[in-house]
């Protein structure tokens, strides 16, 4: 049986188990696969995305939906180079409210980011995202299309867990997690294993 979309998946776990479940039961074992996966994919650059993030005459803004870690923030301006990201503390430090010119570093709090700089305009953001969960209206992600194994892997650790069988669920878990381990791994070669090293300065 080809597992290619969500309903492909919701049939493989009935398939797969000794029992049949309803389907609000099986999306609560997919949530729980992909809240584990979300936790673990990491650096793969499948995840990573872009947006235009908007600030206003503070240079505050919001984060987009999703977004677990910015990789890269530019002005939306030929030229600019991309802001350097520091704590919170620091960028009280620096003064947010100074006369400068252009922006060059951001911080972030919960949904917010906030530029050290007043500035309103608009930003290109590199982000990691979130997983988009599968469902009958998003029957396809990136991560089942590379790998639908460990989806089937994580949710029947899932479902066995829920039966309470706690051995048999530690075995399907570690198999899933060895896949994203070997996703993230695989990602990152293909993303640096060729790429040069760069300095952002002449050098002798």
């Amino acid at each position: 049986m080809a597992l290619a979309s969500y309903s492909d998946l919701i049939a493989a776990i009935d398939t797969w188990s000794e029992r049949a479940y309803e389907e609000a039961q099986k999306q609560e074992f997919i949530a729980l696969f992909e809240a584990d996966a979300n936790l673990l994919l990491g650096s793969a650059f499948e995840r990573k995305t872009s947006a235009t993030i908007a600030t206003d005459a503070t240079g505050a803004g919001t984060l987009p939906s999703g977004c677990v870690r910015i990789e890269s923030l530019t002005r939306s301006v030929t030229g600019s180079l991309p802001l350097k990201q520091i704590d919170w503390a620091s960028l009280i430090q620096r003064n947010p409210y100074t006369d400068a010119d252009e922006p060059s570093a951001f911080a972030l709090k919960g949904t917010a980011i906030k530029l050290d700089t007043p500035t309103e305009d608009n930003f290109d953001a590199v982000y990691w995202s979130r997983l988009t969960g599968l469902s009958d209206s998003n029957t396809v992600n990136w991560l089942l299309t590379e790998a639908p194994n460990v989806y089937l892997f994580g949710c029947r650790a899932a479902q066995l867990a829920f039966e309470e069988d706690e051995v048999r669920a530690a075995t399907y878990a570690a198999k899933a997690q060895g896949i994203l381990e070997a996703i993230v791994a695989e990602s990152n070669v293909a993303e640096y294993g060729s790429a040069e090293i760069t300095f952002p300065y002449p050098l002798p």
